[in-house]
């Protein structure tokens, strides 16, 4: 039976694997772009899966669900092989999943995000009409520089204009015209005519180093580059396919993974009305990444009962729906604003993020994609006047005051003098940095007149990964993750020039500063550890550990626990 509509798709995940602890994947039917046909679905097919997750929680004594959420610009294949990896940790001896004989199916969970760069022709398809006739106006304004090029320049300089005109006309046409419909978009100019344009303003330009060029010549130049500017400024925005992305995630994909709660929902009290699910609830936890984390909030959001009088209280109610419960969240580098943890009566995610057992956030210094590239996008949309309050959750970091760090001084930073019952408030431990001269305190951000309510940000516990190495038994690698694990209390400028380097060009080595949480072995075991057994499940695994020794008095107050 087909379904054009459907929501979502399901299928195993490692369907040739004999696993205790099932896995599945999720792909929201949502398309690249609105004028795109969905694929074909078989409505029968989801209906078998749904009852197959449905049976599974019901006869489990703790029943679980953990959904694994990727981020901006993630492939459908890096996806796939991230869950198989969860999904496959899950299922391994080194996981107290199995020990504990907790029950519990692991979510993939795919929404449609875009591969930057690949947009055939679609950009300039889908220019607006005010933008298209200042493409006109400009490339008008082109043609008379390129006149004025060749009636005030000598004769070398014409030879020079026409040589520049055959080679990018021969070398620029063959790959332009299979990138742009450039005709599609300006029908009354063809592209080998723009590419003719293009080329004269070259030669325009570099006769502006002769000795004595026309006043207007320079005029018409400046006001042809200044439009061309605006126009590819706009151009590589859509190129970045950044702000595509968060429009699918927020306004399609949360909803379709709404969706599938309702019907797993409607599908265990269709086959099991009178189980006593006040009681017994299934836990719902999430580890999201990147433009996931805001896929992960906003669905809690929704699933929150906002109408539920104990919303208001301090700590509201985990219970959503009439079977599920929230259980743990983690966050990692998330491209979610700052705002969000942040006491202000403009929090969007308040209510709902502390109804989360527990709550948990990956970030790092060095993370690029968040601290050039989402707040650029979010320039023109989010409304900050000040760039302290534009930075993203994953842009947090501890707090650091001295030069170089030792050894001694990782850890965990907000215990008083070796006290663990004493904790300080994570938000005086925390800070959004943007060189060494220019950091905002988390505490400070906050409202001066609201201070006076616990700070939002001390319900969750931070892990800063900038100076994070791979530890083994066998090896120690002195190569960071996520940076070059400098140890510096800050980045500079010379710092964040090399990690460009290493991140975009893989200049001396690659280093995924947004994603490498997910590569480094011990990084991966926390997300996991986490995500499926918590904070006290953590600790049983390293009870044997000295690292952990000391944590061991900390089960009553991991909640507010901040690294």
């Amino acid at each position: 039976m087909s379904n054009p509509e459907l929501a979502y798709t399901i299928e195993r995940l490692q369907k040739d694997i004999s696993s205790k602890l099932p896995g599945y994947y999720v792909r929201s039917s949502a398309t690249i772009n609105v004028e795109d046909t969905p694929e074909p679905q078989q409505y029968n097919d989801n209906v078998d899966k749904i009852k197959e997750i449905a049976e599974y929680l019901i006869k489990s004594d703790r029943p679980e669900l953990v959904f694994h959420i990727h981020g901006y610009a993630n492939s459908e294949k890096d996806a796939i092989t991230r869950y198989e990896k969860a999904h496959k940790y899950a299922n391994s001896g080194d996981s107290r999943l199995t020990l504990d004989n907790r029950n519990c199916v692991l979510i993939g969970y795919r929404w449609p995000a875009e591969t930057p760069l690949f947009q055939t022709g679609n950009y300039l398809e889908s220019l607006p009409s005010l933008i298209v006739g200042i493409l006109i106006t400009s490339l008008i304004f082109g043609l008379i520089a390129i006149i004025l090029t060749l009636w005030t320049n000598a004769a070398s300089n014409f030879l020079l204009t026409s040589v520049l005109i055959i080679l990018l006309a021969s070398g620029l046409g063959l790959w332009i015209r299979h990138i742009a419909k450039a005709t599609d978009s300006l029908r009354i100019i063809p592209n080998g005519l723009v590419l003719v344009f293009f080329a004269w303003l070259f030669g325009a330009i570099f006769s502006l180093f002769s000795k004595n060029p026309h006043p207007w010549l320079i005029f018409f130049i400046v006001l042809f580059g200044l439009l061309i500017g605006m126009i590819l400024a706009l151009i590589i925005l859509r190129l970045t396919a950044y702000p595509r992305d968060r429009f699918r995630a927020s306004n399609y994909c949360v909803l379709d993974l709404v969706r599938f709660f309702q019907d797993l929902q409607k599908e265990i009290l269709d086959k099991y009305p009178d189980n006593n699910w006040e009681n017994v609830r299934i836990k719902v936890s999430f580890i999201a990444h990147s433009l996931g984390c805001e896929v992960a909030t906003q669905t809690i959001r929704i699933l929150s009962d906002v109408f539920d009088p104990k919303a208001l209280n301090e700590k509201p109610s985990c219970k959503i729906g009439d079977v599920f419960s929230l259980g743990r969240l983690v966050l990692v580098a998330p491209d979610i604003p700052v705002e969000s943890i942040l006491t202000s009566r403009a929090n969007f995610l308040k209510s709902s993020l502390k109804r989360c057992e527990e709550a948990y956030i990956f970030s790092n210094e060095a993370d690029l994609a968040l601290r050039l590239a989402s707040p650029l996008a979010n320039y023109f949309s989010f409304p900050a006047k000040t760039r302290d309050r534009g930075y993203k959750l994953g842009n947090i970091t501890v707090a650091r005051n001295q030069k170089k760090l030792l050894l001694k001084d990782y850890g965990i930073v907000n215990c008083q003098n070796g006290d663990f019952t004493n904790l300080a408030p994570p938000s005086e431990c925390l800070e959004i940095r943007a060189s060494s001269n220019e950091r905002k305190s988390l505490h400070c951000l906050n409202n001066n007149d609201q201070l006076d309510e616990k700070a939002i940000a001390d319900s969750f516990t931070y892990f800063d990964c900038t100076d994070y190495i791979d530890c083994t038994d066998t090896e120690i690698s002195k190569r960071g993750i996520v940076s070059f694990s400098q140890k510096q209390s800050a980045l500079n400028f010379f710092d964040y020039v090399k990690l460009c380097g290493a991140y975009f060009f893989k200049f001396t080595r690659y280093i995924n500063v947004h994603g490498g949480y997910f590569e480094g072995e011990f990084c991966q075991i926390l997300i996991n550890e986490l995500a499926f057994v918590g904070y006290q499940g953590l600790l049983s695994r390293y009870s044997k550990s000295n690292q952990f020794d000391e944590l061991s008095s900390l089960d009553a107050q991991y909640k507010n626990l901040s690294h």
